[in-house]
């Protein structure tokens, strides 16, 4: 089912997909491009895949979550098989946890399956990264792509209108108008998240409007 930071969240990774990937652990000078991720053989679609440029060539595969997911880590791995047999190049997979709601014991970073008393015949690692356990700073002086998300990392509300302030700041400087403004959208539908509607507009209306 869509979720209401889709769209934003598909935008932001679609225009700076490097920025998303240093979120997922990975830096690079290589070329980062977004690739398809319907997997037309299921009836479903991954959330975000990027192809980095490498030698070889890998793709990243984002999950992005709001709420618990019970079938999260079996539907994580199915994709990752799959977009391996599709282009036949080798698959990391970040969950990407945007609320403490989302969160669950087994999300440890690896997904085993086996019979009792002998050892696992599957077993699937994967990176999880918690937003809300994020330095903010590492946010505000990331890439503008995941500078919405600054406001759901390591930050008290009362600290709100500073970090506000530090991202009207960088997208002044470093966005275009048309950049911004979905910069903005973005952060308002993330807030959303973890901040009453009313704070949210409180920080934000002077930037959406």
């Amino acid at each position: 089912m869509p979720h209401p930071y889709d769209a934003s969240t598909k935008y932001l990774v679609q225009n700076h997909p490097a920025d998303w990937l240093s979120l997922c652990g990975h830096t690079t000078s290589a070329k980062v491009e977004v690739v398809d991720a319907d997997l037309a053989t299921v009836t479903a679609a991954a959330d975000r895949v990027l192809r980095v440029h490498e030698e070889p060539s890998w793709l990243a595969h984002i999950e992005l979550q709001s709420s618990r997911d019970p079938d999260i880590l079996f539907s994580a791995h199915v994709y990752n098989a799959i977009l391996k047999r599709q282009h036949h190049e080798l698959v990391r997979t970040t969950i990407v946890l945007l609320r403490r709601s989302a969160d669950a014991p087994e999300l440890t970073g690896v997904f085993e399956r086996g019979f009792a008393s002998e050892p696992p015949y599957l077993t699937f690692r994967y990176h999880v990264v918690r937003v809300w356990q994020l330095p903010v700073d590492a946010l505000l002086k990331g890439g503008l792509g995941i500078l919405p998300l600054a406001p759901l990392a390591d930050v008290r509300e009362a600290d709100l209108p500073g970090v506000i302030g530090r991202m009207d700041e960088r997208i002044r400087n470093e966005a275009t108008r048309p950049d911004g403004g979905t910069l903005w959208t973005a952060t308002q539908i993330l807030m959303g998240l973890r901040y009453s509607s009313t704070l949210t507009a409180q920080c934000c209306e002077e930037f959406t409007a």
